[in-house]
C-alpha cells in the first residue's frame, strides 16, 4: 500500500531548537508497516521519523539523520499526542548526549498498540519530536578545508620530493619553531620552496593535518596503510617532528598511541626513541611493559635491546628497579 498519502509532516521549527509533528492517518491500515515521515531541519541536519509496526502489536519509533553524523550534542524528547493535542504519557526522552552514531536515537518497542488506542481520533494520531542540537565547533573543520583547497597559501614546503603548499600565519600560531622560521628575523625568504631535510613527505603531510585540525584520525596514523606496523611507523616519526615543531599536543597523542600499540618486536624501537625525545610517560610504559617475565626473555636476547643497554647501561639498571617494583606489589 502506497502510504504517502496516508502522512503528513510538519516542520515547525528549523532551528537549533524545533518541533516536528508527524501524522499518521489510518492507522489501522498501516499495521506491520514501515511509516516514514518527511524530513525536517533542525540544528543544520536533515531528520525523520520512521515508525514500525509489527504482528504483535507493538510500535517503535526512530528519530534518524539523513546524514552520517558523529560528535553532534543533541536533546531528543518524543511523544504521542493524544485526543486533545497535547503530549501523552507515551513518550521518552534521550539526552543530552553526544550521537556517537546514526542509530543513535533508536527506541525498540515504544508503545503497545492497544495503549496506542487511547490517543486515536479518527483512526489517527500525532507523533511530537522536539529535538535540540548543539553542532559541533567549524573552526578545524574550516581549516582543514583551506589546508585542502591550497587557496590563498604563501609558503611552499618541498618534503621528499613532493610539494606543500600551506599558509604561514596558521604555522606561526601552532608553532613555535615555524613561528621562528617563517616571521622572525631568520624568516625564510622568496618564491621558491623550503625544503624540510630528513622527514619523509607522509609524516609532513600528517603534521600539517594536525596543524590545522588539531586533531589526527586512526586512518591519518596509518598513512594510507592498513597493517598494524604501518601506524606503529607513522607514529613514531611524527613524534619526532613534533618534537622538532613543538607540538606538544600531538607529540602526546603520538605516544599515547605507541603506548598503546607496544609489542615484543617494537618495544626496543620505542624505548629508544622516548629516551632521545625525553617522553618520560613513554618510557615508564616501555619499562613496564619490559618488566613482565614473559616480554622481557625474548626481547631481551635480541640484538636492539643488547645494543641499547651498551650505549645506555643506565636502561638495565631501571628496568631491574621496575621488576624489584612489580614484585612488590604482588
Amino acid at each position: 500500500m502506497d502510504t504517502k498519502d496516508k502522512t503528513s509532516s510538519n516542520s515547525v521549527a528549523e532551528t537549533d531548537e524545533g518541533t516536528h509533528d508527524f501524522k499518521i492517518t489510518n492507522y489501522s491500515f498501516q499495521k506491520t508497516m514501515k511509516i516514514r515521515s518527511g524530513t525536517f531541519t533542525i540544528g543544520g541536519y536533515s531528520w525523520s521519523i520512521q515508525l514500525t509496526t509489527n504482528a504483535f502489536d507493538l510500535v517503535s519509533i526512530h528519530i534518524m539523520s539523513e546524514q552520517r553524523i558523529t560528535g553532534v550534542k543533541a536533546r531528543l524528547s518524543v511523544s504521542i499526542l493524544d485526543k486533545k493535542g497535547n503530549p501523552s504519557k507515551y513518550g521518552f526522552k534521550i539526552g543530552p548526549c553526544i550521537i556517537k552514531s546514526d542509530k543513535e536515537f533508536n527506541q525498540e518497542k515504544f508503545v503497545n498498540g492497544r495503549e496506542l488506542s487511547e490517543c486515536l481520533l479518527n483512526d489517527s494520531f500525532t507523533v511530537r519530536c522536539n529535538l535540540a542540537v548543539v553542532p559541533p565547533a567549524e573552526l578545524q573543520m574550516h581549516l582543514g578545508n583551506l589546508l585542502d583547497s591550497g587557496e590563498a597559501s604563501d609558503v611552499t614546503f618541498k618534503v621528499d620530493g613532493e610539494i606543500f603548499h600551506a599558509h604561514r600565519l596558521v604555522l606561526a600560531a601552532r608553532s613555535p619553531i615555524f613561528k621562528a622560521e617563517l616571521l622572525g628575523p631568520m624568516k625564510e625568504a622568496g618564491s621558491g620552496s623550503i625544503i624540510i631535510e630528513d622527514m619523509k613527505a607522509p609524516v609532513f603531510k600528517a603534521m600539517l593535518r594536525f596543524i590545522y585540525r588539531d586533531s589526527l584520525s586512526e586512518s591519518e596514523l596509518q598513512g594510507g596503510g592498513a597493517a598494524k606496523q604501518d601506524s606503529v611507523f607513522l607514529a613514531q616519526h611524527l613524534l619526532v617532528a613534533a618534537d622538532r615543531y613543538g607540538l606538544d599536543r600531538l607529540r602526546l597523542l603520538c605516544e599515547d598511541k605507541l603506548c598503546r600499540c607496544m609489542d615484543r618486536e617494537n618495544v626496543t624501537n620505542i624505548l629508544i626513541l622516548a629516551e632521545q625525545h625525553s617522553c618520560f610517560q613513554l618510557k615508564e610504559a616501555c619499562l613496564q611493559f619490559l618488566a613482565r617475565p614473559e616480554v622481557i626473555q625474548d626481547v631481551f636476547i635480541s640484538d636492539g635491546f643488547q645494543d641499547l643497554i651498551k650505549s645506555n647501561p643506565s636502561i638495565l639498571k631501571e628496568l631491574l628497579i621496575q621488576k624489584r617494583r612489580k614484585v612488590s606489589q604482588c
